[in-house]
């Protein structure tokens, strides 16, 4: 089964909640609130470093990790590049119906081959095959608030935290 994928639009078939993290990232996050407008995200802001996970706590990493490989049970792909940021802000604009309103969010980027996810391309936007598979999720409860695809060659963010999906 191909699935279409158009900016703004809600794919059918990915409206599934996701696993909730740890009551000790609820606890964490709690003490902190700061939002962007309603539907942006500040990518700039990061945690405080930890040792092992770069600017992700252990929580937001399992968090994203999760995430990371439930999206490619889905799509059954094979990812060769798989990383995580954590910022501040909220999405309001979900399209896969949960918000993201903790105040923090993780941005995954999976790269890799996508064999059930197709863009229809329209005014304006490339087509071709999805090289990357960009997830937003609220670091606090776990859940993806937006996805969206990439065509064409991708690569890691810099300064991203590599996931161990192993």
């Amino acid at each position: 089964m191909t699935r279409s994928v158009l900016p703004g639009i809600r794919p059918i078939g990915m409206t599934a909640r996701l696993p909730v993290a740890g009551v000790a990232l609820t606890l964490a996050l709690a003490l902190v609130g700061c939002t962007a407008p309603s539907g942006t995200v500040d990518a700039t802001a990061t945690a405080t470093p930890t040792e092992t996970h770069g600017a992700l706590s252990a929580q937001q990493y399992a968090a994203a990790v999760e995430l990371a490989r439930q999206e490619i049970r889905n799509e059954d792909a094979t990812v060769t590049n798989a990383t995580a940021t954590v910022g501040r802000g909220t999405v309001h604009d979900s399209n896969v119906g949960v918000p993201c309103t903790s105040g923090h969010v993780l941005h995954i980027k999976l790269i890799g081959k996508f064999p059930h996810i197709a863009t229809t391309g329209g005014p304006g936007l490339r087509t071709g095959p999805v090289r990357a598979v960009l997830l937003t999720a609220d670091a606090e409860s776990g859940q993806a608030c937006l996805i969206g695809v990439h065509v064409g060659s991708a690569s890691p963010k810099q300064g991203a935290v590599a996931l161990d999906l192993g």
